[in-house]
């Protein structure tokens, strides 16, 4: 039963604020600015949007929040080794949520270093920085050598470089950070949408690149997402407005000695991941997910803006302000509404949509096929199916949809065509085969032993001597 798995995201998400409250605490803000971190992290329309899904971002943006703050205790207010022991454990569990975890973690993980230098020594800094690898090792060394072994790459896989800038300098630098910054940007206003992309166009016209590069855009085509609430394509445009005057105001505060200048290598280190993350990443417009650490990293300088202006009473405005902006992703999800609204979420309700719909509100087209499919196999009392899907294929219903877990089903791939091959169980035998695009070739070589029922794209094999 999946009924709870996505507790997983929810968790996070109060985990996220929580630790995002925390973070400001030992960065110095009052109880009211903590509690400002906490609604500024939990009003994030990507972090609402993923609560209740089966994505990860949310879950990342947990861990990397943790570890960042452990260190960050360790630093400021209590030196016990066991806070860099739990900072390791956190930044651990994020690399093996998302490889984004890394670009993230790197600069703390280097202003810790520094830190280790000048407190303990060289040996002990290096002693602990063994102790961080090892825990890394314990919580992550099965999947590195399995991606070792099946790649050639510890942790980079072939299939990822899709991902990676193919080149890097500084005018895919200036390129990326405009148009990250653009998927937040998402006005209602299609004159101010329309400016903001003539810009971007301009700008990369003086840069003498292209918008669209291939070696830096993923699919080859830039455009601005309009304002949605999909858990992939939201944007957060009211929290970075904030950000950038929290940002800029925590600068001019130290700059002026008015604020501890520990806050600046805070937001410098999240800064300097930023550039990591646009000199590294190819751009896409589902990047916008992939920012919400950084804006919960963020949420404690609004928090420290936010107690500076106590005195004009704002606090509680800037709250009811982010509480009431949050309503549409909170009730309007695209893939998940409690309240369908048409044309800009999926028809089926949380509450009034048959369970089985659920699954394919990104791809409704399927679900009449995958639902004939897993009947007909169910009625004629198949248990051993075989699956020939395709890499982007929805292979999670198909298992829903055929009772699984049972003791007496066994669904197992037959023709991956992957590195994975090698794991296929020859000895196994199918009572029946899906087959996704199937080649004519495939179609032939399967029709040997099998009588064929077509479904759309999908192609139903069934064993000879099973009605």
């Amino acid at each position: 039963n999946d009924r709870m798995i996505n507790m997983v995201a929810w968790i996070s998400f109060a985990g996220m604020a929580a630790a995002a409250a925390s973070l400001a605490e030992v960065l110095g803000a009052k109880i009211n600015g903590q509690r400002m971190a906490a609604i500024f992290s939990a009003t994030i329309p990507a972090a609402i949007t993923q609560a209740t899904s089966s994505m990860n971002d949310v879950v990342v943006s947990f861990w990397i929040v943790s570890a960042v703050l452990m260190l960050l205790i360790y630093t400021r207010s209590s030196a016990k080794p066991f806070n860099l022991v739990l900072a390791a454990l956190a930044a651990a569990l994020a690399i093996a949520t998302k490889a984004t975890a890394f670009i993230f973690l790197w600069p703390f993980a280097l202003y810790m270093i520094v830190v280790l230098l000048q407190r303990k020594g060289l040996p002990k800094m290096m002693l602990w920085a063994l102790a961080a690898l090892v825990i890394m090792g314990v919580i992550n060394g099965g999947y590195f050598w399995r991606n070792q072994v099946a790649y050639g790459q510890f942790y980079r896989p072939a299939e990822l470089e899709n991902q990676t800038n193919d080149i890097r300098n500084w005018r895919v630098l200036v390129s990326n950070l405009t148009r990250n910054a653009a998927l937040h940007a998402d006005l209602p206003f299609p004159r101010a949408e329309n400016w903001l992309t003539i810009s971007i166009l301009e700008l990369h016209e003086n840069l003498g690149i292209s918008e669209s590069d291939p070696s830096t855009t993923v699919d080859d085509e830039f455009y601005i997402p309009t304002l949605n609430t999909s858990e992939r394509t939201s944007g957060n445009p009211l929290h970075a407005m904030l950000i950038i005057f929290s940002f800029v105001f925590v600068i001019g505060m130290v700059v002026l000695g008015k604020e501890d200048p520990g806050i600046l290598v805070y937001a410098g280190s999240i800064f300097f991941s930023l550039l990591l993350f646009c000199y590294m990443l190819k751009w896409q417009p589902t990047n916008g997910q992939l920012h919400l650490p950084y804006f919960v990293l963020f949420a404690p300088l609004v928090a420290i803006l936010l107690d500076k202006l106590a005195k004009f009473k704002i606090e509680t405005l800037i709250a009811v302000l982010l509480l009431v902006y949050c309503v549409p992703w909170l009730f309007m999800t695209k893939e998940r509404p409690v309240i369908p609204l048409e044309s800009a979420t999926s028809p089926i309700g949380v509450f009034s949509g048959q369970r089985e719909a659920l699954y394919f509100v990104t791809n409704p087209e399927d679900y009449e096929p995958y639902l004939a499919i897993t009947n007909t196999i169910r009625a004629a009392g198949i248990t051993d199916v075989g699956l020939d899907l395709t890499a982007d294929s929805e292979e999670y219903p198909f298992w829903v949809l055929l009772g699984a877990p049972s003791t007496d089903l066994r669904i197992e791939w037959v023709d991956t065509q992957t590195v994975s091959e090698r794991l296929v169980d020859p000895d196994f035998s199918p009572q029946a085969i899906i087959c996704e695009n199937c080649s004519s070739e495939k179609i032939d070589r399967y029709k040997e032993a099998y009588r064929q029922i077509a479904f759309d794209r999908f192609d139903l094999f069934i064993a000879n001597g099973w009605d």
